[in-house]
């Protein structure tokens, strides 16, 4: 799935959310550096260009909004 969010007058943080009900496998790839982040837990992962975070999509995780660039712009993927 890719996600696009446009830039906001403040950084945004979308709802809590997990993926699967049960343990399995998933990343994101951030496209674009931006001030826009990735909660997985309590641990913070920021986007950064050409960064890949590896995590179990099955523990609660959530993403925000940007507002020093156009957009932030995502791939997440969830396998098995």
């Amino acid at each position: 799935k890719i996600n696009m969010y446009p830039k906001t007058d403040f950084v945004y943080e979308h709802g809590e959310h997990t993926d699967y009900d049960f343990k399995h496998n998933g990343c994101i790839l951030y496209l674009n550096n931006c001030d826009g982040y990735t909660k997985i837990g309590k641990s913070i992962v920021n986007s950064v260009e050409n960064r890949l975070v590896l995590f179990d999509p099955s523990l609660p995780h959530n993403s925000s909004t940007c507002t020093n660039s156009r957009f932030r712009l995502t791939v997440n993927f969830n396998y098995f």
